[in-house]
């Protein structure tokens, strides 16, 4: 890219237009680039989840998933010393539930891509992602 055409940085872009990721490893990068197809722009924005494709934040909600549930995991088959075996039981709980949250929500991410006609209608799915504590715990 020559000097005169350098992107222009913005914190972020209007994604109603049409547009391309430049960015060739996008998940190790701080910041992204995109082109604008309709005028040649090309636009340097901060790497953050309001920036990002649904494809590579239902990505990342699916890795947050994944991990939920290896967490769960242990807690299950080796508790934390010092935690009695209701305690990490309803931790257990807990993550399972946030995993499922995040899994459903990247799900929903991913067919308004294929669908662009629901993102008309909500551009959030009316999801908690945070479980509430048990009493025992507060």
């Amino acid at each position: 890219m020559s000097p005169y055409q350098r992107p222009a940085f913005v914190q972020s872009f209007d994604k109603s237009r049409p547009h391309e990721l430049l960015t060739a490893n996008a998940s190790k990068s701080g910041f992204l680039e995109y082109r604008m197809l309709d005028s040649g722009e090309v636009v340097s924005v901060t790497n953050v989840w309001y920036t990002q494709t649904a494809a590579m934040r239902a990505s990342c909600l699916e890795f947050q998933a994944n991990h939920a549930l290896a967490t769960a995991q242990r807690y299950e088959s080796r508790p934390p010393i010092g935690c009695s075996k209701t305690i990490a039981t309803e931790e257990a709980r807990r993550y399972r539930a946030s995993a499922e949250i995040l899994f459903r929500k990247a799900a929903w991410m991913l067919a308004a891509v294929a669908r662009p006609e629901l993102e008309a209608v909500d551009n959030e799915p009316d999801l908690d992602l945070f479980v509430p504590m048990a009493k025992s715990e507060k």
